[in-house]
């Protein structure tokens, strides 16, 4: 079997099963009996976890050379760990569960970049060919998975994880185990960021919107199960929405040299406020389906624009650190206080109130980022 296939039936078979579980995982703690508030504290340990587990994983994996043997325990230990969220429905048991799973799940992703990556050594820019894989696989699983879910029980989502799981860990034997060069960059200060008041107005812009991106993801089962919506028609709005993503992605450096990376960003805002605003008034889960294609729009376009954005804005021997302060921002402080204010506003205010008040920080966002920052004269580094 070719490598390349290797690597692409790794990333389809790991989004398979965080298509069967991620959707999913706050309605069935919400079945099970918790509040807002706890979903969104149990929510917070996955972020919170990856802020010290991930460069756990990282420091193993380049100080021994070892992606291939950490992939391997990552991804077994993951599937059969997940399954203990069965065995309890206890608050506090569910935080030590969570903590526990989420240091080995949230390896899996970084490692089979960073091996991809390094398999791929100067085609570097044909990674979106493997990374499409997982979003296939994504696709498929929530459209698959919610019509399953619905016939055979909400609590089976956790062994449809533990399954293709356990299929991406037969598949990790056959992973080459790749050496990266040893190469010198040089060295940059973190200073040189920090000073960037430019770059910190935008990740600081980048923080606001994302608290409403990760509730709208992280609440939105809860959402369409309020409307009376079945875990089929779930499954079926996930699998919309990361449809309607992949197209965007493909063509996203021709959108970049069009139109460049700040008025990319300021539409894929407006219309991220236009999607949750929608959620806010619609009660017809079939209404929801056709406001789901504007994921599209929005969430494929900011990503690429953003990556982008912090690229052109950071200093040429800081640019990696610069993705990984973008990263630790955009998906792990974001998602900290999201799943925490967000839990905490369904409680009070129920959800549909709750997605009105986050359409309206996006708004404020989007204006922020058309006032405060300054597209880069003269590009010349789009990605």
């Amino acid at each position: 079997m070719r490598k390349s296939v290797i690597f692409k039936l790794q990333y389809f078979f790991i989004f398979l099963a965080m298509g069967a579980v991620a959707p999913f995982f706050n309605l069935y703690l919400k079945k099970i009996g918790f509040s807002g508030t706890e979903i969104g504290i149990i929510g917070s340990m996955s972020p919170i976890v990856m802020l010290f587990s991930q460069p756990f994983w990282g420091l193993i994996c380049d100080r021994y050379n070892a992606r291939k043997k950490a992939l391997l325990i990552a991804v077994f230990l993951s599937a059969i760990l997940n399954l203990s969220y069965l065995l309890t429905r206890n608050f506090y048991s569910m935080i030590v569960i969570a903590i526990v799973v989420n240091f080995f799940s949230s390896a899996i992703n970084p490692i089979l970049d960073s091996s991809t990556l390094t398999y791929l050594s100067e085609n570097s820019n044909d990674y979106g060919k493997f990374r499409v894989w997982g979003s296939i696989g994504y696709a498929f699983s929530t459209l698959i998975i919610g019509y399953f879910l619905q016939i055979a029980g909400i609590s089976n989502m956790f062994y449809a994880y533990a399954a293709f799981m356990l299929i991406t860990f037969v598949y990790s034997f056959k992973m080459p185990e790749v050496q990266r060069a040893n190469v010198n960059r040089g060295k940059g200060h973190v200073s040189g960021l920090l000073c960037n008041d430019n770059l910190m107005i935008f990740l600081g812009i980048v923080f606001i919107s994302q608290l409403a991106v990760v509730i709208s993801e992280a609440f939105f089962g809860i959402y369409m199960n309020t409307i009376k919506a079945p875990e089929g028609l779930i499954g079926l709005a996930w699998f919309i929405a990361a449809l309607c993503e992949l197209p965007v992605f493909i063509y996203s450096s021709v959108l970049l040299e069009k139109f460049g990376s700040k008025k990319l960003l300021a539409f894929a805002m407006a219309v991220f406020a236009i999607r949750i605003f929608l959620y806010s008034v619609l009660r017809n889960p079939y209404a929801v389906l056709i406001v789901q294609s504007l994921s599209g729009l929005d969430f494929a376009p900011f990503y690429a624009a953003a990556v982008t954005f912090v690229n052109e804005h950071a200093p040429e021997n800081l640019k990696t650190t610069a993705q990984t302060l973008f990263n630790l921002i955009a998906y792990s402080f974001s998602s900290i206080a999201g799943n925490l204010l967000g839990g905490r506003l369904y409680d009070i205010f129920g959800i549909q109130i709750m997605y009105r008040y986050f359409s309206a920080l996006v708004i404020i966002a989007l204006f922020l980022l058309l006032i405060f920052v300054r597209e880069k004269a003269g590009l010349s580094d789009q990605s």
